[in-house]
């Protein structure tokens, strides 16, 4: 390779005057090639060819890559919108600060959390955990309220909910021991920006439970 270099430095100042050409711009470009083992020999001859015609000051200027190179990984654009972002199979995601984790709760709750969406319509998912740690003839549930896409009011006295290791929902689950229930839903609301308000209900005896609840923006 180096005695191709010098073949084409000569045979470029024999065509032009010593002023008109700089062999120290070219000779760099032309090692940066010489160690890129990968690089075809068609590469190699076409950029001799360019030096004799005194036309490498264009592949002077364009760094030259080892094909064994990684570029790194492009980042996913990830729009924000309130408070957070994250990506999520499918669809966007936008975490709210609508939630409370693992609130203790002796008694009826009708604010465990309240959140205020934003002035557009939107769907909304609602995740209520209750896990009980004691109970006496405790009749437990979860409810919500919330304004929805076509600007009624909703006020449901109780949503369905699931024990862990039961097989059908209900909408309330009577106990005298510890164990685990957890609801779902998912809601459209208009852009009025009408408050979303989680609820515990509760009758009977007592009961102690910690409770966890979100509301996730969906789109």
């Amino acid at each position: 390779m180096a005695t191709k270099i010098l073949w084409a430095t000569a045979t470029t100042a024999r065509l032009y005057p010593r002023r008109a050409f700089k062999a120290e711009k070219f000779v760099p470009q032309i090692s940066g090639l010489g160690s890129c083992r990968r690089v075809g020999r068609l590469h190699q001859s076409r950029l001799q060819i360019h030096i004799a015609l005194g036309s490498a000051a264009a592949h002077a200027c364009r760094p030259i890559r080892c094909s064994s190179e990684r570029l790194p990984p492009k980042k996913p654009a990830v729009r924000h919108s309130g408070t957070h972002s994250y990506l999520h199979p499918g669809m966007l995601v936008r975490s709210q600060p609508g939630a409370t984790s693992q609130k203790t709760e002796p008694a009826a709750d009708t604010n465990v959390p309240t959140f205020t969406p934003q002035a557009a319509a939107g769907t909304y998912r609602l995740r209520f955990v209750i896990s009980v740690s004691a109970a006496s003839a405790a009749t437990l549930g979860w409810t919500a309220t919330w304004t929805d896409s076509n600007g009624n009011a909703q006020t449901p006295t109780n949503l369905s909910l699931v024990q862990s290791g039961t097989a059908a929902p209900a909408l309330t689950f009577t106990t005298s021991a510890a164990g685990n229930y957890y609801g779902d839903a998912t809601i459209d609301v208009n852009n009025a920006r009408e408050n979303i308000v989680m609820k515990l209900t509760f009758s009977g005896t007592s009961f102690t439970a910690k409770v966890s609840a979100t509301v996730e923006r969906l789109q």
